[in-house]
């Protein structure tokens, strides 16, 4: 009897002293899909093009949204937007969102590949035609 009344205190004081507040959820870097974009199709070498991009998410423990133009290869670039997402129980309800405008000055002609990051799994492509500018005789 005296075992058993000592099992019932243990586990009484186990169960006790477990908070039970909701679970904290914390992640950085999260790949966030970009949901406009805009890529011209045409451009001329030394002569800056805009790329906008534009990302949201849909409640207020998302923060941060950033973007990133990265060089992979000589004619290939990727466009991604990352963000960082913590709760501890409910998220406020409001949508978390943010822009950028980049400044792609290309430095050759040539057929130059934007890949536009939706998602951690999925992408969309662009293509922009740099010609070089030809003087007028």
């Amino acid at each position: 009897m005296k075992f058993l009344t000592l099992i019932s205190l243990a586990t009484a004081l186990i169960f006790s002293s477990c908070q039970m507040d909701p679970a904290s959820e914390n992640y950085t870097n999260v790949v966030i899909p970009i949901d406009t974009r805009t890529v011209p199709e045409t451009g001329y070498v030394d002569v800056p093009l805009a790329i906008y991009a534009h990302a949201s998410m849909p409640n207020g423990c998302w923060s941060n949204i950033r973007f990133f133009f990265l060089e992979k290869e000589e004619y290939l670039y990727e466009l991604f937007s990352l963000a960082d997402f913590v709760s501890n129980g409910a998220c406020p309800d409001v949508v978390v969102t943010n822009d950028t405008l980049i400044a792609f000055q290309p430095k050759t002609a040539g057929d130059y590949v934007i890949v536009t990051w939706l998602g951690q799994y999925s992408n969309e492509l662009d293509t922009i035609r740099v010609e070089v500018i030809t003087p007028e005789k």
